[in-house]
This record gives C-alpha cells, structure tokens and sequence, in this order.
C-alpha cells in the first residue's frame, strides 16, 4: 500500500494519517490533538531555521530580496490568493445580500434593512461587549462618516443627516421594538409583584 493510500484508508474512517490510526482526527482538521500540535512546531521551526539562513519562509529557496520574508514567487501566489479570497467573499455577501440572508452566517434570514441576522447580531455584541478596541474603532469610523457626510452606520450618502434614509427607518424599528419589550418587561414585573402580595 503506498503512502497515498494508506493516508486515504485512516482518513475515510475518521482517524489520523500521521500516527496510524491511534486518535480520531479533529472536527474540521486532517490530523489528530497531538499530531496536530506536532506538525505546527515543526511547521514553525522550520519557517524560523530559513529565516535564520536567509531563505523564503515558505519555500525554503533562497529570496531575491533580503528585506522580505518570502520570495518573489511565493509573493505573488500569496497575494493572488487573497486577491481571489477578497473577491470570493465580497461575491458571496453581495448574493446573500440579495436573497435576504445573513452574510454572517449564511443560513438564517437577516433582520430588515441589515446585514445580519438577530442571532448573529447578538454573538457580535456579546464578542465585542467592552472591548475598548472595538469601541473606539467604531466611535473613530463614525466620527470618519460623520465628517465625509455619510451614514454613521451603513457608510452610504446620507444628504446632510446622521443616517441615510433605510438607517434611519431602521433605527426607529429598534427604538420601537426596544420601548415595547421594556414596557412588557415592565408589566410582567408588575404582574409577579402583585401575586406575591397575594400569596403573602
């Protein structure tokens, strides 16, 4: 059995290649835990070695150009992959975003006049909840809007205004939606209140 097929017999039942079928692979990777961690070290002392020696880091042929970290050829086949990358991802938000569909994660409709679906909304916050980074990248890019005369949130025309005209209609469905769930809130707080009184 040569090395090519044996590699295929171990992954077509689950189980890692490298060290003969003693672990399951990873969810989404080709390699078992520990296997995995041994090929990342290799991986990166290898790229440290061809640094040290002044060769591509990812190759290993010698660069043409001492001040860079790769070589012309691996140069170009990394920037034409995220040339193609940029392009592949910029297609795909522009066919969900004309079906309606999270850009996120592609599969739950998105909430009117957004990108995004709710859930995905709601893990966003939650990532960035006080992250000061996060906070003064956005406060930087609204201010950036602000000045150019664009919609602080969407980036579009906003002619004169804070937000654009589909920003706007959003923003007031949020405020309403926000008011009706702290008055129902507020209501059933209410409610539990006074069956306690009565139960006491």
């Amino acid at each position: 059995m040569s090395r090519k097929e044996n590699r295929a017999y171990y992954l077509s039942r689950g189980l890692c290649p490298r060290c003969g079928g003693k672990a399951p692979v990873q969810p989404g990777r080709v390699l078992c835990k520990e296997c995995q961690q041994k090929h990342d070290n290799d991986q990166k002392a290898r790229r440290a070695k061809w640094k040290d020696e002044g060769r591509c880091t990812r190759c290993g042929r010698e660069r043409d150009d001492p001040e860079k970290a790769m070589c012309a050829k691996c140069r170009k086949y990394m920037h034409d992959l995220r040339k193609g990358g940029a392009e592949y991802a910029k297609e795909r938000r522009d066919m969900l975003r004309e079906h309606g569909i999270c850009t996120r994660c592609g599969i739950r409709y998105a909430e009117p006049f957004r990108a995004w679906c709710s859930k995905c909304q709601q893990k966003h916050r939650k990532e960035t909840a006080g992250d000061p980074k996060q906070i003064a990248r956005a406060k930087e890019r609204r201010e950036v809007r602000k000045a150019a005369g664009l919609c602080i949130d969407c980036g579009r025309p906003s002619e004169g205004k804070s937000r654009c005209p589909r920003c706007a209609e959003a923003r007031q469905e949020s405020v309403r939606k926000y008011r009706i769930i702290k008055r129902i809130d507020a209501e059933i707080a209410k409610l539990r209140e006074e069956s306690r009184r009565r139960i006491i």
